[in-house]
């Protein structure tokens, strides 16, 4: 965790249901996921939970904010997505210092909405 005076480091990570298989980009994911406090995803397979699998095994506590598809059907990912910027604009206007890491495959429509809600919430990040 911080020191006392040192921002919160929060890290949201948003990618494709497919796992990373490329060294370079799974380097990528655990370079944006280094050095964080809080890591926060959306729980889906893929490059969340990767995302998960890699704070955990770097001692970093993880947030995940699941999409309710049984509840919201269809709409359950871009209600979450929303979820997720909301969150990471809470953490940034209480001081801490807010980056995305994206990593969509060619078809990620849902990492291209998180993408965009994450940067018009004012969370800065790039995309792998």
């Amino acid at each position: 965790m911080p020191h006392e005076g040192n921002a919160l480091k929060v890290r949201v990570i948003t990618g494709s249901r497919e796992r990373l298989r490329d060294p370079k980009r799974l380097a990528e994911l655990e370079r944006v996921i280094t050095g964080a406090d809080l890591v926060l995803h959306g729980g889906a397979p893929g490059v969340d939970e990767q995302a998960g699998e890699i704070a955990f095994s770097l001692s970093i506590h993880c947030m995940v904010v699941q999409a309710l598809w049984r509840r919201r059907g269809r709409k359950a990912g871009p209600e979450r997505n929303t979820v997720l910027a909301e969150i990471a604009a809470v953490f940034k206007r209480g001081g801490a210092e807010g980056v995305f890491g994206g990593f969509p495959a060619s078809d990620s429509v849902g990492t291209w909405d998180c993408v965009r809600k994450l940067t018009a919430a004012g969370i800065e990040g790039d995309t792998y």
